[in-house]
Order: C-alpha cells, then sequence, then structure tokens
C-alpha cells in the first residue's frame, strides 16, 4: 500500500512540473512577443475575419490587461462602435474601436512594442492610415488605453 501511495506523489509531482513548465513557457512567449500573438491573429486575412474572432481577440487582451467593466465592458464597446468589424469607418474614425486618426499615431507609439509584431505591419502601423484596421493592433491600443485611464471615457459608446 505504500510503494502505491509513494507511486501516486510522483506521478502527482511529475504533472505538477511538467504544468509549471507550460505555464512559464506561455509567460515567457507572451513576454517576448507581446499579447494574444498566436498566429491564428497575424495570418488572418480580410474576408477571415468574424464578429466571432475579434471578440476571441478582445477577450485574450483584456484577460492581460484589467479594464473597467472586464471583458463584457470591453465587447460592448467594440460591438458599439464598429460592429465587431476591423474595417470600419465612421466620420474619421478608423477600426474596432473607431480611433481618430489624427491620434493613432501617438497611440501605437505609447502603448504598443515594436517587438509585438512583424516587421511589414509595424510599418504600416506607424505610417499608414491602414494600420488602424489590424485588429490585433487597434485592440491592444484601445484595451491599455482603457487600462491606464482606468476608464471608457474616450469612447462614446461607453
Amino acid at each position: 500500500m505504500e510503494v502505491r501511495y509513494l507511486v501516486m506523489r510522483l506521478f502527482i509531482a511529475v504533472i505538477m512540473f511538467v504544468s509549471l513548465i507550460f505555464i512559464v513557457g506561455a509567460q515567457a512567449r507572451a513576454d517576448k512577443y507581446g499579447p494574444c500573438d498566436e498566429d491564428r491573429w497575424m495570418r488572418i486575412t480580410k474576408e477571415e475575419w468574424t464578429p466571432r474572432l475579434v471578440k476571441g481577440l478582445i477577450r485574450c487582451v483584456a484577460e492581460r490587461w484589467s479594464v473597467p467593466g472586464g471583458v463584457s465592458k470591453a465587447l460592448s464597446v467594440a460591438e458599439c462602435e464598429s460592429g465587431y468589424w476591423p474595417w470600419a469607418v465612421g466620420e474619421d474614425n478608423l477600426g474596432v474601436f473607431q480611433h481618430k486618426e489624427r491620434y493613432w499615431y501617438d497611440r501605437v507609439d505609447k502603448f504598443l512594442k515594436k517587438d509585438w509584431f512583424p516587421r511589414v505591419q509595424w510599418r504600416k502601423l506607424q505610417t499608414k492610415r491602414t494600420g488602424a484596421f489590424i485588429a490585433r493592433a487597434n485592440i491592444v491600443v484601445s484595451i491599455r488605453m482603457a487600462h491606464a485611464a482606468q476608464s471608457w471615457s474616450a469612447w462614446s459608446c461607453a
């Protein structure tokens, strides 16, 4: 009976150790490549984006940086602003969370890191209006803004 008990404890210890390795590895990857950097977000074409994918990305980012009202508030603001459409344009507002073009470039510099994006995307984020249509960038900027301000007051839909 005692041998069985020791084997069971050893088995549990191995499972816990392996789980810890996966958790630490996932955190290290997130720290290196940025939040919610899964390949699926990088390679989705315009035709493949759906509200379901945008919602998943919002959930991922809002779980990384807490925002007032949590994930449900972030989803509510995005739904009101754009209907979860990454290419939404309203007056001079762009993307999922409808950023004004004149503020977009400063927000990229303040809330994003170059390492979080492929080189081509980073150039687009810094130099072209269309950078606001990169869903992951638009969402990360928005969630980090709301997190830093602890408010959604920058959005009319809040």
